[in-house]
């Protein structure tokens, strides 16, 4: 047993290491019991917030899964903001999601249209341009983005070396959630945007006048009105902008001095303005198949002062890739593939005769 030794005053003293092992064993003893209660206790408060947790925030948890299993169905579009190839949708990337998108634009001028018997070639002929777009979701109800536009086509001397590369707009945008879509059946949305100057010197792609504007967007699916459509969305937005115009009427100009007087020192001064205009779009999108996606958008914008209008018919396939060909399965990160034709409407003259726009989206989580 314990070895004590007497003391002169009558008191025995402990050895102290046995007083030291005593300790690590109540330790030890200590230590095991909050090993073996600690996961009960976690899982007891655990419960409790669960059960504190009310029905809205448990509402709000869904609609975010369930956009998160949607996601695939969603592009970014050509000038920013979640939607389709060229319209922007009621439609928000949920919060901390991210979309990168590449668009290559191609349009093709052959006459300038609205010049009645004069059958002008329109000096634009073709112009090829590049759009990097990128939104991220900070929270269920605010969505943030920009993008950056590139001119590639170098124009000849026959065109008065109108356009040279380089870099056009530059955009930002929000767009705010107001009824959501996966909730509701019906979403509305209100997108804001700003448009800086190329940000070149010498570049005569933009007028050099800063562009703004907002729009009203609204989805509606049409499974609300008969389950046989329940494969079918609408969209449909309409706004007001302060943006870049090339008006065809001074491209007219362009071609008359082109034809019978090619000496002319005419700048781009002369052909870019930058007004107001309504802008407005109409789309169907048809689900025909788990990941693939068809439809078509009419798109366009009013002059008010001029009285000149854009309208053009677009389109488009779009199909998702959620495990890449020769690679492991991607999970949450997904590609969507778009391919969009581009038909102006005849007479409105701004509108190309025909093109066509490649994109590809990169969708990803964020991991902060």
């Amino acid at each position: 047993m314990f070895r004590c030794k007497e003391k002169p005053d009558g008191f025995r003293r402990v050895d102290p290491s046995v007083t030291l092992m005593f300790l690590k064993i109540v330790c030890f003893l200590l230590l095991m019991s909050v090993l073996m209660v600690w996961p009960a206790f976690a899982a007891t408060r655990a419960s409790a917030a669960g059960a504190q947790e009310t029905e809205e925030e448990a509402a709000e948890r869904a609609a975010s899964l369930e956009a998160m299993r949607n996601i695939t169905d969603q592009r970014t579009s050509l000038w920013g903001g979640t939607g389709l190839v060229f319209t922007r949708t009621a439609i928000l990337l949920p919060r901390k999601q991210l979309g990168v998108s590449g668009y290559l634009d191609f349009s093709h001028y052959q006459w300038l249209q609205g010049t009645g018997s004069l059958n002008l070639h329109d000096p634009r002929r073709n112009d090829e341009e590049l759009n990097f777009v990128a939104d991220f979701g900070v929270t269920p109800y605010l969505e943030v983005g920009g993008f950056i536009n590139t001119f590639l086509q170098h124009e000849s001397a026959d065109q008065f070396n109108m356009r040279t590369p380089g870099f056009g707009w530059i955009g930002l945008d929000a767009k705010v959630r107001l009824m959501d879509f996966y909730k509701n059946g019906l979403g509305i949305a209100t997108t804001w945007y700003l448009r800086f100057p190329s940000i070149q010197k010498d570049a005569d792609i933009t007028s050099r006048h800063m562009g703004y504007g907002m729009e009203i967007n609204a989805s509606f699916k049409m499974s609300l009105l008969a389950e046989i459509l329940e494969k079918l969305i609408i969209h449909g937005n309409i706004g007001f902008g302060h943006l870049d115009y090339f008006d065809t009427r001074l491209a007219t100009t362009y071609a008359y001095y082109l034809k019978y007087h090619p000496s002319a020192d005419l700048t781009m001064k002369d052909i870019w303005l930058s007004e107001d205009q309504y802008t407005g779009s109409l789309s169907a999108e048809y689900k025909a198949y788990h990941r693939l996606c068809v439809g078509a958008e009419l798109f366009g914008y009013s002059m008010i002062a001029r009285r000149d209008e854009n309208l053009q018919l677009a389109p488009y396939v779009t199909y998702t890739m959620a495990e890449l060909p020769f690679f492991k399965q991607v999970h949450k990160d997904i590609l969507t593939l778009s391919l969009a034709g581009n038909f102006g409407i005849p007479d409105k003259r701004s509108a190309p005769q025909s093109g066509f726009v490649l994109g590809v989206t990169y969708h990803a989580s964020a991991k902060f």
